[in-house]
């Protein structure tokens, strides 16, 4: 991607917020709730999650193309049911584990100052964390399955 103007800057430094909204609903497993119309105070109630945020969060979905939404329902656009919802072709935790990489790109610039990193992500993604375990070995089947 070619940066040519401040219109160009600007989108490329906001990148971080549609991936950050579509990671969460991938770690939140929302699209396993969506494949048929819910509302967003049901889907809050079932998932232990504050309604109105909830509610935010789905419509940027909507807007990202990945929910459809009719009436305050809101339900899987055919991208996420093919790849985020349970089903044989599940590709999320690819998504998971490159959300839990996150928190080592924060670190950048701590790393570019000090020359490590502040924790070591290394020992809490593969070792600290069972589950963490499990979304890594899926997310490297997710990615290899096409090859």
């Amino acid at each position: 991607m070619k940066l040519e103007t401040f219109l160009d800057l600007l989108r490329m430094a906001g990148g971080y917020q549609p991936a950050k909204i579509f990671l969460t609903a991938v770690d939140l497993d929302l699209f396993k709730h969506l494949e048929t119309e819910r509302s967003a105070a049901d889907l809050a109630a079932q998932l232990g999650l504050q309604p109105r945020a909830l509610e935010i969060l789905l419509n940027a979905l909507v807007a990202m193309g990945l929910l459809h939404a009719k009436e305050g329902l809101y339900c899987n656009s055919e991208l996420a049911q093919a790849w985020l919802n349970e089903n044989e072709a599940y590709r999320g935790n690819i998504f998971k584990h490159l959300h839990h990489c996150w928190g080592a790109w924060n670190d950048l610039e701590s790393v570019l100052r000090h020359g490590h990193q502040s924790t070591s992500m290394e020992q809490t993604v593969l070792t600290d964390s069972e589950s963490w375990n499990h979304v890594f070995i899926s997310a490297m089947d997710d990615v290899t399955r096409e090859l």
